[in-house]
């Protein structure tokens, strides 16, 4: 209550359940000390903050409280800023000790600030924002097709070359006998096989691998079966 509207009609909110918390640096405030026989009337708790323990209204008050400052921050001196700062610290303070005199609750700070960010905090609960139930939004498991199934990257694996007998010829010009001799054998789709065989695209061309994993060597024909055949052409 602004001490200035007080006289014009706003003291009478004032009632005998109430105690009045009158705040004066120099306790000597005029619109203050005119209020003051009403309020003594009425009977009701007076509590002064001052920076003057001998002004008319810290003599009057039921309770005074010292709050006075070595000097204003202001650099003259004059306007009310530290005074008026240690006056907000002492109410804050007079706050809090009658709210734990008073056993004042979490439950009770909703009821009177249910607004902003603390009403929130207090009268909040997880129930008012879950959704259970039907309530809660749901989609239906997706079956994999047959593109997801399969792999991405198919790994080509070269067949394997087979290896098999090395076949020689007979020194009588008959028939050429098979030998079990293993053979190295070169992958046709392995790059370094082809570097050491010379290149090519392939494997070499005078390895086993050539014809299919087996060399083939056709048996020498005798000499003088080969003369007898030149002579019957140069008599025809």
């Amino acid at each position: 209550m602004h001490p200035g509207e007080a006289s014009h009609g706003d003291v009478g909110m004032i009632t005998r359940d109430d105690a009045v918390l009158a705040l004066s640096n120099s306790g000597e405030t005029a619109e203050i000390l005119t209020i003051l026989p009403v309020i003594k009337r009425l009977g009701v708790p007076l509590i002064a903050f001052t920076g003057n323990s001998d002004s008319p209204l810290a003599r009057i008050a039921t309770v005074h409280l010292d709050i006075r400052v070595p000097a204003e921050a202001c650099p003259l001196n004059l306007a009310p800023t530290a005074s008026t700062t240690a006056q907000m610290a002492m109410g804050d303070a007079l706050a809090v000790a009658l709210l734990d005199a008073r056993g004042f609750r979490e439950e009770d700070f909703a009821l009177s600030h249910p607004g902003g960010a603390l009403g929130r905090k207090l009268l909040t609960h997880v129930s008012d924002l879950m959704r259970t139930g039907d309530g809660v939004p749901a989609t239906a498991t997706p079956t994999p097709t047959a593109t997801q199934t399969q792999p991405r990257h198919h790994h080509f694996t070269p067949p394997a070359i087979p290896t098999g007998p090395v076949v020689t010829p007979s020194l009588g010009g008959g028939f050429p006998s098979t030998q079990p001799t293993a053979q190295p054998t070169c992958n046709q789709f392995d790059p370094q096989c082809q570097n050491n065989n010379g290149g090519g695209g392939g494997p070499a061309n005078n390895g086993p691998a050539a014809l299919g994993g087996a060399l083939l060597l056709v048996p020498m024909v005798p000499l003088p079966w080969l003369r007898s055949r030149k002579r019957k052409r140069k008599r025809r």
